[in-house]
């Protein structure tokens, strides 16, 4: 898996599943590994939440109300939820990507 593929990852206890691209599809692996040390591993990963990382390359949409946010990723139907303390920083990154 190259960087550019990664799309998702999520976080559960002591393992991280991470969502790729792959030619045909989507793939799903697991990790034992923390997603503080997955975020190391792709400089492209970018958190949203306590328990996810997203590749805003594949970013389609930002969605919700100031209680409750989330994203929309181009190649699956999952929402992915939006923690408040990271929204600014995320708004921040997606206003200066846009310039």
């Amino acid at each position: 898996m190259c960087e550019a593929d990664f799309i998702y990852a999520k976080a559960q206890q002591n393992y991280v599943d991470v969502f790729y691209k792959t030619d045909n599809g989507m793939q799903q692996e697991t990790f034992r590994n923390t997603l503080s040390n997955i975020m190391k591993q792709l400089p492209k990963a970018w958190q949203v939440h306590r328990s996810y990382l997203v590749n805003l390359d594949y970013l389609e949409s930002v969605e919700g109300n100031a209680r409750k946010r989330y994203i929309r990723i181009s190649t699956t139907e999952e929402t992915i939820p939006i923690s408040q303390i990271y929204y600014k920083a995320l708004s921040k990154r997606l206003s200066n990507s846009s310039k």
